[in-house]
């Protein structure tokens, strides 16, 4: 479990069991964000778009909204 879930909490371990008893709800989000990313992967790699003035800005959107899905991913999946 990443440590931010309970590194500033007045009582961790009672946060680490809640986190904890949420896995069920934690699991399906992880699929769900999963399912997010695969599609802005493929967007990214579509060349819809490529001979405009704005793709770089959306190659840098797309690549953007990866990390951010990467880190939630990264922070729902509990030791895995």
């Amino acid at each position: 479990m990443n440590s931010e879930w309970y590194k500033e909490e007045v009582n961790p371990e009672q946060m680490k069991a809640a986190v904890r008893a949420a896995q069920p709800v934690l699991d399906k989000g992880v699929q769900i964000l999963e399912k997010q990313l695969a599609a802005s992967l493929k967007a990214a790699a579509s060349k819809e778009g490529f001979g405009t003035a704005a793709w770089p800005y959306k190659q840098a959107h797309y690549l953007g909204e990866q990390q951010a899905l990467r880190k939630v991913i990264t922070l729902l999946n509990l030791g895995k």
